[in-house]
Order: C-alpha cells, then sequence, then structure tokens
C-alpha cells in the first residue's frame, strides 16, 4: 500500500492515466468514502526545463480547481508536495466513469446525449466566466458521476487575465489530444490562446456523442465515412451540419465568438431535428439513398426509398422513386406510380416530369409521354423548379440531354 499524506491506494487500484501523471483509487480516515488521487512523480525528470514546465502546470490545474465550484467540474479535496520524494498530488471526488467508456457501454437515447451535452456547455461556461480556457475538452476529460457531468484536467488551461505570467504551454508548442485539439493548438500556428479552441472541441464532443463513441478525424464530418446523415441512415442530422461548420473548422476566422452563439445554433438545431419537414425528409431519403445506390450498397438504398414512400405514400417523389425501385421487379406496378406522379397537376419538378415521358415512351404510352413533355417544356420555360433540387439523381439530367427536351 502507498501512503501519501495520508491518502492511500495500491498500485493496481489505478482509474486513470495520461502525459502528466496517474490517478488512483484512494481512501483517507478523514474522509468517508472513495476518492482518485492524480499522482506526479518529478524525481528523476533529468532535465530542468522540462521538470519546472511539468511543475507550473500541476500548479496551474490545482489553481483552476481552486478557482471554481460548481456542480459540473469535479470536485477539488486535497494536493501537496512531498518534497523528499518530488512527489506532486492532487485529490479530487471519484467519479464513475468517463463519457470515453459510457457512451459504449450504455444505450443512451438522444435526450440522454442531449442533456450531457447540456452539462458540458454549463461547465464550459463557468469555466470561461472565470476567463478560464480549457484547452483540452475530450471524452477522456469528462467524468460522469451518478449521470452528472464533472469536467477534469486543467493541466494546460489558459487564465485569460494572467497573460503576462508564465505560459504552461508555449506559443510553438502542440498542445491538447489529438483528433479534439483544434488545428491553432497545432505547432507554430498559434500565438494567442482563444475560447475558440473549446468551440472546437466541443463540436467534436457533440459529433462524438451523436455517432455513439465515434471518433472524428479532423474536419472531415461532411465526408461520406463521417456523414451523420450516412452513418444514421437519416437525414434528420443534416441539422447539425451548420453547427459543426462553425465549430469543426480549420480556420479559426469561422468558428464561433461566443457561447451564446454556440448555445443557440445548438438548440435551434434540435428544434429542427424534432421538426423536420415531411417533404423534405422525404427528399433528403431519396437523395441519401443514392449515395448508398452509387457505393453498391443497394439493399440499404432500397429500404430508403421504401421508407420514403411510406411517409407519406402521396408525395410525388415518393411516389417516382418507389416506381423506379420496382421497374425492374413489377414494371405494370411501378407504371402506377408514374400515372400518379403525372396525374398530379400541382407538380412542378419538369425533370422527373420529363424521366417518367420517357418511361412512359419506352412502355407505348406515345400521347401520355407527349402530354408530359409539353409540360415539361412550360415549366422549365417558366422556371418554376422545387424547392430542392437536391435529391434528384444525375440520371435525371442525362435523360433531358437526349430526350426530345434538347439540352437543359
Amino acid at each position: 500500500m502507498n501512503d501519501i499524506n495520508g491518502w492511500q491506494f495500491f498500485h493496481k487500484d489505478i482509474i486513470g492515466k495520461g502525459g502528466q501523471g496517474k490517478v488512483y483509487a484512494a481512501k483517507n480516515e478523514k474522509y468517508e468514502g472513495e476518492y482518485a488521487i492524480k499522482v506526479f512523480k518529478l524525481k528523476w525528470m533529468r532535465n530542468d526545463a522540462t521538470r519546472r514546465k511539468r511543475e507550473l502546470r500541476i500548479n496551474n490545474e490545482i489553481k483552476v480547481f481552486q478557482s471554481i465550484i460548481h456542480k459540473n467540474i469535479i470536485i477539488y479535496i486535497d494536493s501537496g508536495h512531498l518534497k523528499r520524494e518530488d512527489i506532486f498530488y492532487i485529490v479530487m471526488d471519484k467519479a464513475d466513469t468517463s463519457l470515453k467508456y459510457y457512451i459504449h457501454e450504455n444505450d443512451l437515447s438522444l435526450e440522454e446525449k442531449k442533456d450531457f451535452f447540456l452539462q458540458i456547455i454549463e461547465g464550459v461556461r463557468i469555466l470561461h466566466d472565470h476567463n478560464i480556457i480549457h484547452r483540452d475538452l475530450k471524452p477522456a476529460n469528462i467524468l460522469i458521476k451518478d449521470n452528472t457531468v464533472k469536467i477534469t484536467d486543467f493541466g494546460i488551461s489558459f487564465f485569460l487575465e494572467d497573460r503576462n505570467e508564465p505560459r504552461v504551454t508555449s506559443p510553438w508548442e502542440i498542445v491538447g489530444s489529438r483528433n479534439w485539439r483544434s488545428p491553432q493548438t497545432e505547432l507554430g500556428r498559434q500565438d494567442e490562446p482563444s475560447i475558440k479552441e473549446d468551440f472546437y472541441s466541443m463540436g467534436k464532443i457533440l459529433y462524438f456523442l451523436l455517432t455513439n463513441g465515434k471518433e472524428l478525424y479532423r474536419e472531415h464530418f461532411d465526408s461520406r465515412e463521417f456523414f451523420l446523415p450516412y452513418i444514421h441512415k437519416d437525414p434528420k442530422y443534416l441539422v447539425f451540419e451548420n453547427l459543426f461548420i462553425h465549430t469543426i473548422a480549420e480556420n479559426q476566422r469561422d468558428i464561433y465568438d461566443n457561447l451564446d452563439d454556440f448555445i443557440k445554433e445548438f438548440k435551434k438545431a434540435w428544434k429542427e431535428f424534432k421538426m423536420f419537414p415531411i417533404d423534405r425528409e422525404i427528399e433528403e431519403l431519396v437523395r441519401l439513398a443514392h449515395v448508398f445506390h452509387m457505393n453498391r450498397k443497394y439493399e440499404e438504398h432500397k429500404a430508403l426509398i421504401t421508407k420514403a414512400y411510406n411517409m407519406d405514400k402521396g408525395n410525388p417523389y415518393g411516389q417516382y422513386y418507389y416506381g423506379k425501385l420496382l421497374y425492374g421487379e413489377n414494371r405494370q406496378e411501378s407504371l402506377k406510380y408514374f400515372y400518379e406522379v403525372a396525374n398530379n397537376s400541382r407538380f412542378s419538378d419538369y425533370l422527373v416530369l420529363a424521366d417518367i415521358a420517357l418511361l412512359l415512351f419506352h412502355n407505348d404510352d406515345a400521347e401520355m409521354c407527349e402530354i408530359l413533355v409539353q409540360r415539361s417544356k412550360i415549366l422549365k420555360e417558366r422556371r418554376i423548379l422545387p424547392k430542392n433540387l437536391s435529391g434528384i439523381s444525375e440520371e435525371l439530367k442525362k435523360y433531358l440531354k437526349y430526350s426530345a427536351l434538347g439540352r437543359p
């Protein structure tokens, strides 16, 4: 058993570690229950400059703890230094786990994810209100105790009011953790720390929550592998794109200037997610289905088109694409859906009408084909377009190019 000023622990009871120190479950006769003791052993550091920097970061962390008492910041208990052994220690309240593991061990609902993120926001808000930038926000530093978020690990945090004091990191030093630090904290790219560093990391933490624990490399949230609607097969996740654009951004100028703007966009996105218009969802489902089709994921393509149709069987886009889906299997059945679209006088997407005209022409209905061609010409000349053409496949534009309508 190890004993540091009355705090007793076993090496086997390690509950965390990082570049700065190791954390153990510890007890003390003066206190009830278990606590977490973070131990820093500096005795064997041969480089004086490195040792001074480590000590500066330890004292920096203690300073943050002593500056703030808040439900979303881990509770500080004790700290000290054993001169002979050259061991520093910080004692904190012991959490149940961290977000890094909690997300994989629990099937969280969307409401639970929202609640956790709002708690993270509150923790960051109290830090910023005290002019402190965390600079190393990540799931491993978001602890959870009794379903309450507790932010920890303030070794490289920056006090905005202490700009004239010695810095715990140099302007040329890479700080933070890979995949979570902002591009501005990388080598030679930042002179002054900014609260925008925290916003960048918070954007990635939100992404981590919404993907049930998937880490986002760099700023590629809109690439296919990391695209939320593609991962969930649900276009409603598009509502978070604007928030990611203004947090997970390579250029710091694109990131929100303050936390209030961040919160406003988050709440707006969440409200839109809950009230996503059904017509838009159908169009975006179709668009998403095409992405799966282009990647030869035909079962997913079929499932999304079917879902789009079943959401509103009177929606012309759903009818058209469902008819296209059935065309190779049951041509007569598919024609029924094409006629429903063709007879919808309010439908004004000339690209879809032109494609249906060609399909009907190949099925020996030259009369309806001619009607639709003339109707498409008129709509095209009047520039009557659907609100969202994103769901229309490129194939339709190719059809137009070689159809009776001529080049678009």
